[in-house]
């Protein structure tokens, strides 16, 4: 199955922006974080601009940056309980059971010196989603494009004072987003 997706670099300022321009245009959405709960209560925002923490990354890779589901108002979350096999249950958001809307992985500042990548991306065929989605995906092409990167202002400020943007840190300096 393809999906589609957007890579961005990203910094505070960087996606309060993008993200007021969003939600401006698509009113309504509804932001579960993703991941698995110990609990079936699951962190929901009425804004991407409530997510705590925006901005900043507690490790250094981006898959590991805080992803938050994006659904249309009208579709239901679907939780997901999977089985442990030490016992107990865990309970899941993501696209597996959630086919609709889209992931956004919100990147930033890891340490100084380095900001890791935001994403965005979805399985969803649905019109009302791929809608969803393009309306972030535009948003976020109108920024810079650094090889197959799109960087915010604030970010590119860092890229050109010689800040590494990675997709992980502990990947080698060749494999960074290349200063222009």
């Amino acid at each position: 199955m393809r999906g589609k997706r957007v890579h961005f670099f990203a910094e505070e300022q960087d996606l309060r922006q993008l993200i007021s321009a969003f939600e401006a245009l698509a009113p309504g959405c509804q932001y579960f974080e993703t991941g698995s709960f110990a609990s079936s209560t699951i962190p929901t925002y009425h804004s991407l601009l409530d997510v705590p923490n925006l901005g900043t990354v507690h490790h250094g890779d981006w898959i590991h940056a805080r992803g938050v589901l994006v659904l249309p108002s009208d579709i239901p979350l679907v939780i997901r309980p999977v089985d442990q096999l030490a016992g107990g249950v865990r309970y899941m958001i993501d696209q597996l059971a959630n086919p609709y809307g889209f992931v956004l992985k919100l990147g930033g500042i890891f340490q100084p010196g380095v900001l890791v990548a935001s994403g965005a991306s979805t399985l969803a065929t649905d019109d009302a989603s791929l809608a969803l989605f393009g309306s972030l995906a535009r948003r976020v092409k109108k920024q810079t494009r650094v090889d197959t990167f799109y960087v915010g202002h604030q970010a590119y400020s860092h890229l050109q004072a010689g800040w590494r943007l990675v997709l992980n840190v502990r990947s080698p300096i060749e494999y960074d987003l290349p200063k222009q």
